[in-house]
């Protein structure tokens, strides 16, 4: 598959962003603490884990579904990377965790009403065209158990764009890396071309990351029936706005709840907990 006129981009460009390099200079800097905390800001939100399992999509070496499994959940991670998912397995074993990892393409999801919650962690989703994507939303949502929810954590383009950086250095002393970034606007994509600078080698990779609106979201998700819980601006809680760092998105597959277009963007929803008691 090549680069479409969409700024989508090939399985191999994939393969090769999320490859040694990235795991070995860019996942192996976030520390335990960052995830941790990231976790424990989604567990209140979330149901019990007796519910039901939980799936990870975009699971990366598993650093947030091995946080989960340590605190009771049932997890299946999956990550189109064989390398990532095979480190993510071998840790889960060793630590005696209920994870079950696995290769597989987020476009093509085929679980049925087997989930309790589905998340999308660390920008993991947008890497492909829109109907690919909605297509993503679609299989999210066949996968939930009724009531079940659905986490986007993603980059929030109106920051991006009102303090755009096109280009950054990072000094780790046995190494750099030079990352280059570019916005198409005709696609709406984020093109990040990463530079690493080690032992007198050079390797170059790309990713190219569809960029959606607040509001393009809220009509994808309602296009796949969703209705929005809640929506933040950081890992801290604070209500979204156009310079937030992020863009955390909780969602629900219930028809009985309003749709996610008529909600605000503060609107805070149902309390996931306390629906489930």
């Amino acid at each position: 598959m090549q680069i479409g006129t969409d700024g989508s981009w090939d399985d191999d460009r994939l393969e090769e962003y999320f490859g040694e390099a990235y795991a070995r200079w860019v996942l192996a800097e976030i520390s335990p603490e960052r995830t941790e905390k990231q976790v424990e800001f989604l567990l209140p939100h979330l149901p019990p884990p007796a519910r039901g399992p939980l799936l990870d999509v975009g699971c990366g070496l598993g650093r947030h579904a091995l946080s989960l499994a340590r605190r009771g959940w049932s997890v299946v991670g999956l990550d189109s990377s064989p390398r990532f998912v095979a480190h993510a397995q071998k840790e889960a074993d060793r630590q005696g965790l209920s994870c079950r990892f696995q290769a597989a393409d987020m476009r093509a999801l085929s679980f049925e009403q087997e989930f309790a919650a589905v998340t999308f962690f660390w920008s993991s989703f947008g890497f492909y065209s829109d109907p690919e994507n909605q297509s993503t939303l679609a299989g999210a949502f066949r996968a939930l158990m009724p009531g079940g929810l659905l986490f986007l954590d993603l980059e929030n383009r109106e920051a991006i764009l009102r303090h755009f950086q096109k280009e950054t250095w990072r000094d780790r002393g046995d190494h750099w890396i030079l990352e280059r970034n570019r916005f198409d606007a005709a696609t709406e994509t984020l093109i990040t071309r990463k530079v690493y600078l080690a032992g007198g080698q050079r390797q170059e990779t790309e990713r190219r990351l569809k960029l959606y609106s607040q509001a393009e979201l809220l009509r994808m998700l309602a296009g796949a029936d969703f209705s929005l819980g809640h929506c933040w601006g950081d890992w801290e809680g604070q209500s979204y706005s156009l310079d937030s760092p992020r863009l955390l998105l909780l969602a629900k597959n219930s028809t009985h709840s309003h749709r996610v277009a008529s909600k605000t963007s503060n609107d805070s929803g149902f309390t996931p907990r306390e629906e489930q008691r």
